[in-house]
C-alpha cells in the first residue's frame, strides 16, 4: 500500500477511534472491508494498525464477501 504517512496516519486514527464502539462482527466486517479498501498492503497494515489479528481481518473479507453474494443474489 502506497500511501503517504499523513494518510496512514488518518487512517489508522480513524480505525482505532471506531472500533471500540462496535460489536466483534461488526469489528471483523469494518477492518475486513478497510483491508480490502486499501488494496496491496491494506492486511497488514490494518493489522499493525489495529492489533487485530490477521486471520481475524481476513475472516472479515470472507464474510463481508459472503454477505455480499448473498445479498445481491449474484452468481
Amino acid at each position: 500500500m502506497k500511501k503517504s504517512t499523513e494518510t496512514k496516519e488518518t487512517i489508522s486514527t480513524i480505525l482505532n477511534a471506531f472500533l471500540p464502539y462496535l460489536n466483534e462482527r461488526q469489528k471483523r466486517l469494518f477492518v475486513g472491508i478497510t483491508a480490502n479498501a486499501l488494496g496491496y498492503g491494506g492486511l497488514k497494515f490494518v493489522h499493525e494498525s489495529t492489533g487485530i489479528a490477521e486471520t481475524t481481518i481476513i475472516s472479515g473479507q470472507k464474510e463481508f464477501a459472503s454477505d455480499f453474494m448473498d445479498d445481491c443474489k449474484c452468481s
